[in-house]
């Protein structure tokens, strides 16, 4: 009696502990849906590389109407 009850009780322990130890793996799918809810269409690094080429462009720009301007007054 003592062991049939023992027996009953270690498979039950053991499958709770199964059911408590299983997680669904991480996909692929998960990653993208977790980091959309995060940022948003956009990553920081995607804002900061926009950002540095807006920036580069400008100074581009501006050596360019310089540049135009010296020509225009010869």
């Amino acid at each position: 009696m003592k062991i049939e009850l023992l027996l009953i009780y270690l498979y039950n322990y053991n499958t709770n502990k199964m059911k408590d130890e299983f997680q669904k793996r991480k996909t692929k799918k998960d990653k993208q849906k977790r980091n959309f809810e995060l940022y948003g269409k956009y990553t920081p690094k995607h804002i900061r590389m926009k950002e540095k080429y807006n920036e580069k462009k400008q100074i581009t720009n501006n050596k360019n109407d310089k540049n135009d301007k010296n020509d225009k007054n010869l």
